[in-house]
């Protein structure tokens, strides 16, 4: 699959002028590059209801590591699943967790 040519940066500084940096990804160079948190994959789909991205965003700002492993963390996990009763917005129920902590525990969550 053939890449695009470079582009600057899409980030603007307080003045208003562009950073002269080459884009990596996502259209920002390296030191432009949103926050783990802010980061979505493609399986999140449109992001949920505003007030889902809120408190996702919330957590992920209160908490900025994972809870099992300690590596950042980019997801943010019902520790009771949805499927078995769990409150959707109660922050005690809302853990942050790396993709592949929330990956092991979601695959632990559908054995039972």
């Amino acid at each position: 699959m053939p890449y695009s040519a470079p582009s600057r940066c899409g980030h603007r500084g307080d003045d208003g002028r562009p950073c002269p940096e080459l884009a990596t990804t996502r259209g920002r160079c390296e030191d432009h590059q949103p926050p783990p948190w802010q980061r979505r994959s493609k399986a999140w789909g449109n992001g949920g209801s505003r007030k889902w991205r809120a408190l996702r965003d919330k957590v992920l700002r209160d908490e900025p590591n994972c809870r099992s492993c300690g590596q950042p963390a980019t997801q943010v996990d019902h520790i009771t699943p949805l499927s078995k009763r769990g409150a959707k917005f109660d922050r005690a129920n809302l853990q942050p967790l790396c993709d592949d902590c929330h990956d092991a525990k979601s695959r632990e969550d559908n054995r039972r």
